[in-house]
């Protein structure tokens, strides 16, 4: 097009010269103005596909459908086709930025992240939304006993919520854009889900080796396979990729289950996409750590022996009152649950045997 404006351009310029002299001087000076008529008409055309643009990525990016696919079929990071992985870690700071302070309450965001400090630093991460699994009183108390055990140590700060981001989706998938969040400004990220609970105050995440993982991703697990429940994030770009892909799995995943089409799971699905469709299992393995010895740490269906206690499937009223018996127990200045009269449910009592039995390092 600019071309095509310089050729006929030229040409009036030409007509111009044989013109009269009072009329040549009147038509070159509108010939001068072509120029600066194409700058700005095509300025404004290129701004106006900006917005429209702009407009899409704002409707329609949130639901996943444009999220540049990050990884080639070796699994190896390369630039997406659509942009960089720079551009995709923007992108999804920039969502989490809109949706924390549009769409959520916070309960508390612990102690100032800010300050000097030698050693890694711990985000714990917990979303409770009520329903008719979790109570009132429930959402409550975890909350409580998670900021009691960020309030115990000075590495470690809590980010809790109790407002479902997107109430499209299930409320599963809040857990990576608001751990995505936390990893902006720690080391290390834990995702507790809103029925686990600390069950050892003093226990640190140093003591337990968390700190010596060289791998991004740690993963727990039971006999059914990974449990997202609980698990860690290391800041990283490899991590920031992986929450992105995860958290944009959503509308497939919960359009298949509503459809009856899918397994069930909700964001155990969404993970099993991602290894078996985006990712080489080397390039998965070399980037997560999945042990015995952080499901028994990290995810311990038992409620002694570990640092987080996941109470897993366990719906009933006998459920709640022995999680609302563990909660008391430790915030009434115990740091441990010995000495606590706090049965488990024959439920939980199962699930602990077929996870000791499976998956914890005992």
């Amino acid at each position: 097009m600019i071309r095509t404006h310089k050729v006929w351009f030229t040409a009036t310029v030409a007509r111009c010269g044989v013109m009269k002299a009072n009329m040549r001087s009147r038509c070159l000076r509108r010939a001068s103005l072509v120029p600066l008529a194409v700058v700005l008409v095509t300025g404004l055309s290129l701004y106006v596909v900006h917005i429209v643009q702009a407009r899409c990525r704002q409707t329609f990016e949130p639901l996943g459908f444009f999220w540049p696919q990050l990884y080639s079929t070796n699994g190896e990071l390369e630039p997406a086709q659509n942009g960089s992985i720079g551009d995709v870690m923007k992108h999804l700071e920039d969502l989490n930025d809109l949706q924390l302070e549009s769409r959520h309450h916070d309960v508390t965001e612990g102690r100032d992240a800010q300050t000097s400090r030698t050693k890694p630093t711990v985000a714990i991460v917990s979303s409770c939304v009520a329903s008719d699994k979790f109570s009132d009183e429930l959402i409550q108390l975890s909350q409580l006993n998670k900021q009691q055990y960020c309030d115990a140590h000075e590495d470690v700060f809590c980010f809790l919520y109790d407002v479902s981001m997107d109430a499209r989706f299930n409320s599963k998938w809040n857990k990576y854009p608001l751990v995505a969040h936390a990893l902006k400004f720690h080391d290390y990220v834990v995702w507790t889900d809103c029925d686990s609970v600390f069950v050892n105050i003093t226990l640190t995440f140093d003591e337990i080796g968390l700190f010596r993982v060289k791998k991004d991703l740690v993963l727990t697990f039971d006999h059914n396979g990974i449990n997202t429940g609980v698990f860690v994030v290391k800041r990283s770009d490899w991590s920031r990729a992986f929450l992105s892909l995860m958290y944009a799995q959503r509308v497939s995943v919960d359009y298949f289950n509503a459809k009856g089409k899918g397994s069930g799971f909700v964001d155990q699905q969404g993970l099993d996409i991602l290894r078996d469709k985006l990712f080489s299992k080397e390039d998965f393995d070399s980037h997560t750590d999945v042990s015995a010895r952080f499901t028994k740490f990290l995810n311990n269906y038992c409620s002694t022996g570990g640092l987080i206690h996941h109470r897993v499937d366990c719906n009933s009223e006998e459920c709640d009152r022995h999680l609302v018996c563990i909660v008391q127990h430790l915030r009434s200045g115990n740091a441990t649950l010995d000495g606590a009269s706090c049965p488990a449910p024959e439920q939980m009592q199962n699930l602990c045997r077929e996870q000791v039995k499976c998956c914890q390092d005992v």
